[in-house]
C-alpha cells in the first residue's frame, strides 16, 4: 500500500479529514521540516463493535419488542443492577 506523505503542518491543519482517512484504512508519511518523523497507520486490531441500529429501524420494529415485561418497577430494577 502506497503512504501518502504529509507535513506535520498538514495534520495540524487537516486532522478531521486525515483522521476518517486513516479509519478507511489509509497509511500516511508524516514528515517535519522534510525529515520522515512517523508513519501513521490504523490499528492492526479492531475492537468488536456492536450491532448499531438506526432510529428508523427501531421504529420500523414492532415496538413490543423493546419492552421489558416485569412486576417490578423501573426503580427496583435500576437498584438490583446497581447493586450488582
Amino acid at each position: 500500500m502506497q503512504q501518502e506523505i504529509i507535513s506535520t503542518t498538514q495534520l495540524r491543519e487537516n486532522f478531521p479529514a486525515i483522521a476518517a482517512k486513516l479509519m478507511q484504512g489509509k497509511e500516511f508519511l508524516l514528515l517535519r521540516r522534510s525529515t520522515p518523523l512517523a508513519i501513521l497507520k490504523p490499528l492492526a486490531t479492531k475492537a468488536p463493535q456492536e450491532k448499531k441500529c438506526s432510529m428508523a429501524q427501531m421504529l420500523a420494529s414492532p415496538k413490543k419488542k423493546w419492552l421489558i415485561h416485569t412486576k417490578k418497577s423501573a426503580v427496583q430494577l435500576v437498584r438490583e443492577e446497581r447493586n450488582e
